[in-house]
């Protein structure tokens, strides 16, 4: 479970920045989750399900600007998602077993 913060511009806030957050979920039916926090009502609904692995996904990890998200999974495959799409945009196979952490280097994105 992750969360992490979106920066957009408002005109109602004093610093010009409005945090949006968003929750994701994992598990052992291959599922990504996304929740959308809303901290005025102080709510919680989902927002999308990514779909694509086929088994246990163990970690997920954000780009800095929010904009990816690489998970690894039992089915030995990495992914990597564009968040806006809701799409893998690369799966990374070839391990034997099971991809158990991941980490993202903005550099290179």
């Amino acid at each position: 479970m992750f969360l992490f913060p979106k920066f957009t511009v408002t005109s109602s806030n004093t610093f010009g920045v409005s945090f949006f957050r968003v929750l994701v979920t994992m598990g052992s039916d291959g599922l990504i989750k996304t929740w959308s926090i809303d901290k005025q009502s102080k709510s919680i609904s989902l927002s999308s399900t990514l779909s694509g692995h086929t088994n246990w996904i163990w970690d997920a990890a954000f780009s800095a600007d929010s904009s990816f998200i690489l998970t690894g999974s039992s089915d030995n495959t990495a992914r990597l998602w564009d968040m806006s799409a809701g799409e893998v945009i690369c799966i990374y196979s070839g391990h034997s077993k099971a991809i158990t952490a991941v980490a993202i280097n903005d550099t290179i994105l």
